[in-house]
This record gives C-alpha cells, sequence and structure tokens, in this order.
C-alpha cells in the first residue's frame, strides 16, 4: 500500500513587512514630549526664587555689565550680602543675559527652559539608546 503525503502548508506571508524602527522619530518624541509638558510654563510670571536671584537682584538687572562680578559673588549677592555659600554663576550670567534681552519679561527665561528641557530630553534619549545598544 502507498503512502499518501501530506502537502506541506504554505509560509505564511506577512501583509505589511515589519519596517526598521526610525530612532530619530523616537528621539523627536522624546523632545515632543518635553515640550508639551513645559510649554504651559512660557506665560507664567518669575516664581519662588526669582524675585531674590532676578527681578530684585541689582547685579542680574545690570544686564551683562554684572557679569563679571556674577562669576565672583554668590548666589544670591545683589539682593543681599549674607555669605550664603551657593555659588551658580553660569545661572545667575544666563539670568543676566535675558534681562539684557528683555528686561522684567519673565517669559524669555521661561521659554529658554522649555528648549532646554526638550534638548536634554533629545540628548538623554540618544545617550541612553547609543549605552543600550552596546550590549
Amino acid at each position: 500500500m502507498a503512502k499518501k503525503i501530506k502537502p506541506q502548508p504554505e509560509p505564511v506571508q506577512s501583509a505589511t513587512p515589519l519596517k526598521a524602527v526610525n530612532y530619530n522619530a523616537l528621539g523627536l518624541i522624546c523632545a515632543m514630549t518635553a515640550l508639551l509638558l513645559y510649554c504651559n510654563t512660557i506665560g507664567y510670571d518669575y516664581m519662588v526664587d526669582d524675585g531674590t536671584v532676578i527681578k530684585n537682584n541689582k547685579l542680574t538687572t545690570e544686564g551683562i555689565e554684572g557679569i563679571p562680578e556674577i562669576f565672583s559673588s554668590a548666589y544670591r549677592a545683589g539682593f543681599w550680602d549674607r555669605n550664603e555659600g551657593l555659588y551658580r554663576p553660569l545661572s545667575v550670567a544666563m539670568f543676566a543675559i535675558e534681562w539684557q534681552l528683555a528686561p522684567d519679561q519673565p517669559w524669555l527665561g521661561h521659554l529658554v527652559n522649555v528648549l532646554l528641557y526638550i534638548l536634554t530630553a533629545w540628548m538623554l534619549y540618544h545617550l541612553l539608546r547609543n549605552i543600550l545598544n552596546k550590549h
């Protein structure tokens, strides 16, 4: 008696082939998420310690001319004479530049912060992708 040979089933073809992941698009999604989370802050007024570091600080409100003294002073020097031990000259210098460009307009500082958040999210995504792809 002859054996019947069963026909082999055809391999299933996918209707849509899998595409490679677009890593740049994923980085852009991270950046846009940061934008959506923080863009509402652009219209806010000065908050918390902004009065002592920006609005009521004589060094910051001098604008660019105050930068040399900012780099040799404590964080709130220009508001009070305490020796507080905080030294953050880059932040205060940035505030002075922002004040020079748009005096007493907090939206510029908030916009700069939003742009920095976007850049940070994008860079962090790519850094983690590079680290995790090596393992």
